[in-house]
């Protein structure tokens, strides 16, 4: 390799490493990084919703199933998020239990106030 070919190969990794730094410079922009009862955080944008997620193993069968609810209320004048996960039985795991978690947050700072499970006969 001669010399001029040795300073073109290093220009050009010189300048792909500049690419990429400055590719994952503009990604870390995009996100932004909040903690619990920053003044940033502002939950009162979430409307009551639910979801249910399915998920499936590498074979195609699912392996799990279960519902997401949002219930937005107030507790003492203040916003509150009320979470509900329900769990439930798939073909793939017909022995899985019905479980339930509820979970309710402040509805400004997100920080969590209370969580409970109760038992699988409970979570009906």
């Amino acid at each position: 390799m001669t010399r001029s070919m040795r300073g073109l190969v290093s220009s050009l990794v010189v300048l792909a490493s500049t690419l990429a730094a400055a590719e994952l410079a503009a990604q870390s922009r995009d996100t932004v990084f909040l903690t619990v009862g920053s003044p940033r955080v502002d939950a009162r944008l979430f409307k009551p919703h639910g979801a249910r997620v399915r998920v499936y193993g590498a074979d195609g069968r699912q392996i799990q199933e279960w519902d997401n609810e949002l219930w937005v209320g107030d507790s003492a004048g203040r916003p509150v998020l009320r979470w509900s996960t329900t769990g439930r039985p798939v073909a793939a795991n017909p022995g899985r239990p019905l479980s339930r978690l509820l979970q309710t947050y402040d509805g400004i700072t997100m920080t969590r106030l209370l969580y409970m499970s109760p038992s699988p006969r409970d979570a009906s």
